[in-house]
């Protein structure tokens, strides 16, 4: 008999794919509508495996199906439980999905902890690209502005980008070329700060 985290995980990629695939080439997170249509007790019993686990793809499920208009009933608890003992990208989900159930903004301040704080650039990239989803606050825009200055590409570019959303620019930061220039040079913290003041002076 497996285990939980065997069965989980053979649940993940059955419904899902490869977890490496789904990470490489994007999560087809709406493969998990049918199978809780079919079978929402076994659906549920999965995701809740896989909240344990600290999986970001039972995280990015649950939000889906909420976003789906499904009642989720339980899983605020769920969610803040796995939240408490969490890091990473997991940290980023989990929070998107509470979110998406509750509309608390406080939710922000996990995600700024890991743009903030995590080692690991791919984390930081996330927490940027996910952070203009939870609405304007000064936590939000500090951590931000903090995001643009990073020494990583993907982190700045995508903290950018969330802080254009926030100004209400329907736009990408490549196509603002006085932005994007200062943005995409290496080993320049000058122009990043640069690039970090033009845009928080452009959000509201």
């Amino acid at each position: 008999m497996p285990d939980n985290a065997d069965e989980w995980t053979s649940w993940r990629d059955d419904v899902f794919g490869d977890s490496f695939v789904a990470w490489h080439d994007g999560l087809s997170v709406e493969r998990v509508l049918p199978r809780w249509s079919a079978d929402p007790s076994s659906a549920e019993r999965m995701l809740v495996l896989g909240l344990q686990r600290r999986d970001p793809i039972a995280a990015s499920a649950v939000e889906y199906l909420v976003r789906a208009g499904l009642p989720m009933d339980g899983f605020d608890e769920r969610l803040r439980q796995a939240l408490e003992q969490s890091s990473g990208g997991f940290r980023v989900k989990a929070s998107e999905a509470l979110y998406a159930k509750t509309a608390d903004s406080r939710l922000a301040d996990p995600v700024c902890d890991v743009l903030e704080g995590s080692r690991y650039e791919h984390e930081r990239a996330e927490a940027a690209r996910a952070l203009w989803g939870f609405g304007l606050s000064p936590r939000v825009l500090d951590a931000l502005s903090k995001g643009v200055q990073d020494d990583d590409y993907l982190v700045r570019r995508h903290s950018a980008q969330s802080l254009l959303i926030l100004a209400g620019r329907s736009t990408t930061i490549e196509k603002q070329p006085d932005l994007w220039r200062l943005i995409r040079i290496d080993h320049d913290k000058r122009a990043w700060r640069q690039a970090a003041a033009d845009l928080c002076a452009m959000v509201p």
